[in-house]
């Protein structure tokens, strides 16, 4: 069986057009990359390559964010760690004057539950909780004082410490302001040594806290 084939000159032509135009096309590109340098197509010639080095370079920046921000929050937890170390040694070195001062025993001591009076809620029972040691607690027990503590979220229970928090605040932060910390140190300490030997109370039938505290 015989079978014809059949070729146009229309055919014939656009082949020959095509072949022309490819390289031409090629002709350039050569050109461009022989007086730059550099590939003049560098997706092409790279390929699927090109998307992962472009995803590379993302996470990379990604990683440099996130050891930056850890840097920071690690900064941060440290100074945080800090302040809650000096809360519980101020609140015991605190307690440790007052025993030494005042001229009677102190028998209870009422506090609410915060990290420098007493450990967390989760880590007073358990396996664990006998070996843990809280400085506040601990002299305390070396005093013979119960220490006793507020409900947890009522602040009002503790209500005497509470309203002087606000007569304290009323008279230095919601009043002045403060450039610098010291500043604040100062003024806080001068009221607190007029409030305490100056200020004459209705509550304490017209004494002064001091004056209070030598007749009792």
């Amino acid at each position: 069986m015989m079978s014809a084939n059949y070729i146009s000159t229309l055919m014939l032509s656009s082949s020959l057009r095509s072949s022309i135009t490819n390289n031409q096309a090629a002709l350039s590109r050569a050109s461009t990359q022989a007086t730059t340098g550099r590939f003049a197509d560098v997706g092409l010639e790279l390929g699927a390559t090109t998307g992962g080095d472009v995803t590379l370079r993302a996470d990379w920046s990604f990683a440099d964010q996130l050891i930056d921000t850890n840097e920071l929050v690690s900064g941060r937890l440290d100074v945080t760690q800090n302040r809650i170390t000096q809360l519980g040694t101020t609140a015991t070195d605190f307690l440790k004057d007052l025993i030494a001062v005042v001229p009677y025993t102190i028998h209870t001591v009422l506090t609410d539950n915060g990290i420098q009076f007493c450990e967390l809620p989760r880590n007073r029972t358990g396996a664990t909780a006998g070996w843990r040691t809280q400085m506040f607690d601990l002299l305390c027990r070396a005093n013979r004082i119960e220490h006793r503590l507020t409900k947890p979220r009522h602040p009002w229970t503790n209500g005497q410490v509470e309203r002087m928090n606000r007569t304290i605040k009323d008279a230095t932060v919601k009043r002045f302001y403060y450039e610098t910390h010291d500043e604040l140190r100062k003024h806080l300490a001068d009221f607190v040594a007029a409030y305490n030997y100056a200020r004459r109370l209705k509550t304490l039938r017209g004494l002064t806290p001091y004056e209070a505290i030598c007749k009792a």
